[in-house]
């Protein structure tokens, strides 16, 4: 299912748009209002919360039913040249194999190691792109 709004369009798999139904139903408002007031509500927060030069990392969030409100969560991001090696390294391959798969493009291990990439990190998230991929 696809919803359009103005000039965006959203895609959104059959099960997260079964649930968006039943919020819609439950709080009397269209699909597309329920996602404008969310995101609206989500700008407003982080607007909000940290100055706009700031890296922010969202996490879950818990809508409380009895009081109306939802509360979400943030984390903050910190610069990559912070970090240790280890993890800059770590992080750099996460990067890379993620960009190829932005261009459709799945590396081999052989191919990583080729770029100079850790084996145990490889590894590590080769096995990760197996698993969102497998769904």
């Amino acid at each position: 299912m696809v919803i359009t709004v103005e000039v965006t369009t959203i895609s959104i798999d059959r099960k997260t748009l079964e649930k968006l139904s039943v919020i819609a139903v439950k709080a009397s408002m269209t699909k597309t209002e329920l996602v404008t007031a969310y995101v609206d509500a989500l700008f407003k927060l982080i607007e909000e919360a940290r100055p706009p030069s700031q890296k922010i990392s969202l996490t879950t969030f818990d809508i409380d039913l009895l009081h109306g409100t939802l509360k979400q969560s943030f984390a903050n991001l910190y610069d990559i040249t912070e970090l240790p090696d280890f993890i800059q390294n770590f992080y750099s391959c996460q990067k890379f194999i993620e960009d190829g798969e932005a261009k459709t493009r799945f590396y081999t291990k052989e191919e990583l190691l080729k770029e100079g990439f850790n084996g145990a990190d490889i590894d590590i998230l080769l096995d990760e792109q197996k698993r969102r991929f497998k769904k």
